[in-house]
């Protein structure tokens, strides 16, 4: 199992790795993104450390002074390669087998990661009875009848009500969130027959992360159905707004 903390707990081990890093920072200059003045200055940090972790090995070199020493280049080189992890780490660029070659921590990967939503919910409108609509949502890139994706857990539904296909529709509300793929509205029962109701819809991922929305589709309450999906890109910024 890998350490949470890179660097090391025994000293001959912190030689070890400080010795690596100075070598893959010289060896590959510029690929880690450091300044050759930052990989000079870690170089002769790691060089120090090394050269009096050899003093204090001896009897006859080991002094106060000389254990100071050590001690001192020790935690100057900790602090400087810590620096450098951060940055390293930071960089877009630097992929796991560098930060392996480094003998840096390798980020683990979450296990079931789920990537966001890729595609659109398309709402189809089977029945509309009084101000209880009844619709199935229908996955825009799906080629089988499963409507829901894998990378789905859910859709969240937004509807507009206008008096009109005609009239512009002025704001999107957030009306609930579904597991299922077929499911009835129940709508404000003191709408007027014949108000328009527009209801679209995008894909949620159990992160909580949310795809695009979909194209949205009308029906009048307490009338006919209308199955036509209508895509509306003027009324998105407003739908936003409201989620």
């Amino acid at each position: 199992m890998m350490r949470r903390d890179f660097f090391p707990d025994r000293e001959a081990d912190m030689v070890s790795w400080g010795l690596n890093m100075a070598k893959q920072l010289m060896d590959r200059p510029g690929h880690f993104g450091v300044s050759l003045e930052r990989v000079q200055r870690f170089v002769a940090l790691a060089e120090e450390f090394h050269v009096n972790y050899k003093i204090v090995q001896v009897p006859v070199t080991r002094t106060t002074v000389s254990v100071s020493q050590k001690n001192t280049s020790r935690r100057a080189m900790e602090r400087e390669a810590r620096k450098l992890s951060r940055f390293i780490t930071g960089q877009p660029d630097v992929t796991d087998n560098d930060r392996i070659s480094l003998r840096l921590t390798v980020p683990k990967t979450r296990s079931g990661h789920v990537m966001p939503p890729t595609s659109k919910p398309r709402v189809q409108v089977i029945q509309t009875d009084g101000s209880n609509v009844s619709i199935r949502l229908v996955d825009t890139e799906q080629s089988t009848r499963r409507a829901r994706p894998d990378h789905a857990d859910g859709a969240q539904l937004f509807v507009a009500y206008t008096r009109s296909e005609a009239d512009p529709i002025e704001s999107w509300s957030y009306f609930t969130w579904t597991p299922k793929t077929k499911l009835t509205l129940q709508l404000n029962p003191l709408l007027p027959p014949g108000t328009r109701v527009w209801i679209c819809a995008r894909w949620k991922n159990r992160r909580c992360e949310t795809g695009e929305m979909g194209p949205a589709v009308w029906t009048c309450l307490g009338y006919g159905v209308s199955l036509d999906a209508i895509g509306i890109p003027a009324c998105y910024e407003s739908l936003q707004d409201a989620a």
